[in-house]
């Protein structure tokens, strides 16, 4: 097909060639008849040069046909996990069926997106379950889009999206226990661990990152890769109380204590936290 093609092209442009030959060879017998006004034949001759090759661009980049409006996508995993038991979807997206649910229910009028004529919209769910299941594995856009079903670049804008919208929970559902409800903790602590008085667990992370373009040292770690760090507060039953994320990797522990809201809250109160 694509020799076709270039030989096809090749003639129009040795018919063209042909037939520019004779039409200067035209515009040459009719100027030396005085048909033609005086005009300087260098610049006929340009003009026809001209036009041969912006005839023979317009037919090179000439507007292809699709040959299909879609790439075909198959749901075969996606479809044989939801249908499958709880353990191979946990194992997957890293969440219960339960949790999933809850998840999709806070944030499903955000990603869902509206019927068009041109094609129904992917559901809410398996934008849910792609952004999961990229965040809870290593696969890159491209194994994420053929296991659910999609393209590569609406994988990273969706990871991008839902990313946004998740993150708009954040303060409903990730907040420091106060009042009865952190009376409830610290008994609970009390009783289940044996530590009087303490409200919480706190520890901290590197997570990698791509080294930046300006400030790269203050991200390197005392393991020496770029990082920035995750500080974390749980409470007795492994719920996060408070999370701080951002500082550079080379920043110590203790500096992003001292200035997170947490640190502030513990010394007010006669709790303390309990540091791993």
């Amino acid at each position: 097909m694509a020799n076709r093609n270039h030989e096809a092209k090749v003639k129009m442009a040795f018919a063209w060639c042909m037939y520019l030959k004779k039409q200067r060879h035209a515009v040459r017998m009719m100027y030396k008849d005085n048909v033609l006004p005086r005009i300087p034949f260098h610049k006929i001759n340009k003009r026809l040069s001209v036009a041969f090759f912006e005839t023979v661009l317009a037919y090179l980049h000439r507007p292809q046909e699709r040959i299909l409006w879609m790439h075909p996508r198959s749901l075969i995993w996606f479809d044989m996990v939801d249908q499958t038991y709880d353990e191979l979807w946990y194992a997957n997206f890293r969440v219960t069926r339960e949790t999933f649910v809850f998840i999709l229910h806070e944030v499903e009028e955000d990603i869902c997106r509206k019927h068009t004529y041109m094609h129904d919209p992917i559901s809410a769910k398996r934008r849910l379950a792609l952004i999961l299941y990229y965040l809870a594995s290593t696969a890159e856009y491209r194994t994420v889009a053929n296991l659910l079903g999609v393209s590569r670049s609406l994988t990273c804008q969706w990871v991008k999206e839902v990313c946004c919208t998740i993150i708009k929970c954040f303060p409903r559902m990730i907040s420091f226990p106060k009042g009865d409800d952190l009376v409830e903790v610290l008994e609970s602590y009390e009783q289940k661990w044996g530590f009087p008085m303490c409200a919480g667990a706190i520890d901290g992370t590197h997570i990698p990152i791509l080294a930046p373009v300006e400030s790269q040292v203050e991200y390197v770690n005392r393991k020496g890769f770029h990082s920035i760090i995750m500080q974390a507060v749980t409470d007795c039953n492994y719920l996060f109380r408070d999370v701080v994320i951002g500082w550079p990797g080379s920043v110590h522990k203790a500096r992003v204590l001292s200035n997170s809201a947490i640190s502030k809250v513990e010394m007010k109160n006669t709790f303390f936290l309990l540091v791993s």
